[in-house]
């Protein structure tokens, strides 16, 4: 499955991307910061595509 989480460095996007990942899912992290954001193998996460509101 294909999931979009957003607010990926906060402690629940944190948990529900390490948890999806581990089933198997396709995840996309969106967040604020994506430098901060701990590395997932790429093959199944892609970086945040999605622009910075100012």
């Amino acid at each position: 499955m294909k999931l979009v989480i957003f607010g990926a460095n906060g402690p629940t996007g944190r948990l529900a991307t390490q948890q999806a990942l581990a089933e198997g899912h396709s995840v996309t992290a969106v967040t604020r910061r994506p430098e901060a954001l701990a590395s997932a193998p790429p093959s199944r996460s892609s970086p945040p595509r999605a622009p910075r509101a100012t």
